[in-house]
């Protein structure tokens, strides 16, 4: 029994719906997405891409994914991590580099309470050190290396 085209380094073809799933499915390492009333020529063609290897996407999959792309995140996603806004802003200051007095500067607070913020955070986002934190940020989006606070004077 010969095995599947995916196990022998060809794309393989699974039908599947992800209600509001879409980009997290990409995510998760789909070749490709199609909406379920795509047509024959449509799917003929994703495949053909698919097999040259592209990445075909339905155009309201293609919007959904600029989209999330470009989102921000809101209150909501803070809260679901348990930050505070001021929090958030340390973690804005930490995305720039600046050490511990500096934030403290900016925040107009002790370098004690920049400590305290930074131990809440990881506790929060269960990591143990600064580079954690910023990495754990970028990856939860709640940080975005392109759209950090402005530094100012």
């Amino acid at each position: 029994m010969s095995s599947p085209p995916c196990a022998r380094g060809r794309p393989g073809l699974e039908l599947v719906e992800f209600h509001g799933q879409r980009v997290a499915a990409l995510r998760a390492g789909a070749s490709g997405y199609l909406v379920k009333d795509a047509g024959g020529p449509a799917l003929r063609a994703a495949l053909l891409q698919a097999l040259e290897g592209n990445m075909p996407l339905s155009s309201a999959v293609r919007r959904e994914l600029v989209a999330e792309l470009t989102s921000e995140p809101t209150p909501a996603d803070r809260r679901e991590h348990g930050l505070t806004p001021r929090e958030v802003e340390l973690l804005g200051w930490l995305g720039h580099g600046l050490t511990n007095q500096q934030i403290a500067r900016r925040m107009h607070v002790s370098e004690g309470t920049v400590k305290q913020y930074f131990a809440r955070v990881c506790a929060k986002l269960q990591v143990t050190s600064r580079t954690q934190v910023l990495v754990r940020s970028i990856q939860i989006g709640l940080i975005d290396p392109r759209r950090l606070p402005p530094l100012g004077g």
